[in-house]
């Protein structure tokens, strides 16, 4: 091992508790609960978390970063809302709530734009309503 600061991968020794959850409910599916511990499917690690974030069902490339420790989870079907609860979230820096679906209007949006996953739907709402109402210029 090179000598240097390394950060903890180790979730336990680093405040959140054996037994405490992280709950992601999408649209009207079953809640999915990700359960921290150190017993059998359970998460304890970073990359476990990571596993366990990619594993979420009726999202779109769920994703938890190691590096920044970032969760990014989008909606499989634009009209879903997300729910986050569980007992871990202040230990995660997460605050319970529901994230609705954005409201369209005008213009339907681009079809071409639409398989660029990256782009969250909320985000790409914003982008097609600015650029229908003259505020961005697309090169194509």
């Amino acid at each position: 091992m090179t000598t240097g600061t390394y950060n903890p991968t180790n979730l336990l020794t680093q405040g959140i508790s054996q037994g405490q959850t992280l709950t992601v409910k999408v649209g009207s599916h079953p809640a999915q609960i990700i359960t921290f511990g150190s017993e059998p499917g359970q998460v304890s690690t970073l990359a476990q978390l990571q596993t366990a974030t990619a594993a979420l069902q009726h999202l779109v490339d769920p994703n938890f970063d190691r590096n920044n420790g970032m969760i990014m989870l989008t909606a499989a079907n634009s009209t879903d809302s997300i729910t986050i609860d569980g007992t871990a979230l202040s230990k995660l820096g997460l605050s319970a709530g529901v994230t609705e679906p954005a409201q369209m209007s005008g213009t339907p949006p681009n079809p071409a734009l639409a398989n660029y996953r990256q782009i969250s739907p909320m985000a790409l709402a914003q982008i097609q309503a600015a650029a229908g109402a003259g505020g961005i210029d697309f090169l194509i």
